[in-house]
């Protein structure tokens, strides 16, 4: 057996400025949240988000051309669909994004180098009427103009930070977002069946040492940690 903790992220979505974007149209962005393996990426789950009222009513608050969505197959948070007319112009948000990562706490930490991506599309407006998909497939039209990646140090510790996304490649513009981060959940979770069904002393004894490891891994992220656990719990050994 082995015990399995959760990192909780949250991305809260501000405004987006543009600065000097090189052609008007629709615009939106999609984020997500990932680490590499040898062969491949892979990505925090997006779970949940919300859609709260712009605070303030003096900036550009237009109605957006599509809502936000999470794409499940690629792990994706996809903001509301805006459209860019003029320079200098402000888009609010007040949206946010939920991301949920696991891995491996004992016997071996697994301390992983996590990757915020966020990547600005296009299209302009007469490819994005003419298109007759709907919802999700309605993103087909659009084209990758942008991207921004960050580096997410030790995220298990709990982040909170205010994060300017740059996109400057063809399009001075920037994305305002709050970032956090905090550690979850710990659970234990059994190697296989068979260590469950046919238990014998030596097993009992290594889950009493499995307790006392989760019990010194939450003294261990109270003292890192900057913010209180959203929830810490030991729960039974998982098939």
């Amino acid at each position: 057996m082995s015990i399995e903790g959760s990192i909780e992220f949250a991305v809260q979505v501000k405004k987006f400025r543009n600065l000097d974007l090189y052609e008007p149209g629709l615009y939106n962005i999609k984020i997500s949240i990932f680490h590499e393996s040898s062969t491949k990426r892979i990505y925090a789950r997006p779970y949940s988000m919300s859609e709260r009222p712009p605070v303030s009513s003096l900036l550009n608050n237009v109605k957006p051309v599509a809502r936000a969505m999470i794409l499940d197959s690629s792990s994706t948070y996809v903001t509301k669909t805006f459209s860019i007319n003029l320079n200098d112009e402000e888009t609010i948000f007040n949206d946010s994004c939920y991301f949920r990562s696991e891995f491996q706490s004992f016997p071996k930490f697994e301390q992983r180098n996590f990757i915020l991506e966020a990547e600005l599309e296009f299209a302009d407006y007469t490819t994005y009427a003419n298109d007759k998909g709907h919802g999700e497939e309605k993103l087909n039209c659009f084209k990758s103009v942008g991207v921004f990646q960050a580096k997410i140090n030790n995220p298990e510790s709990g982040i909170h930070e205010y994060v300017p996304m740059s996109f400057e490649s063809r399009n001075s513009s920037v994305l305002d977002i709050t970032f956090h981060t905090a550690f979850s959940n710990l659970r234990l979770k059994s190697s296989s069946e068979s260590s469950i069904q046919q238990p014998n002393q030596g097993g009992i004894a290594e889950e009493d040492e499995l307790f006392v490891q989760a019990e010194k891994l939450k003294i261990l992220f109270d003292k890192k940690n900057s913010c209180k656990f959203m929830s810490l719990l030991i729960l039974t050994p998982l098939v």
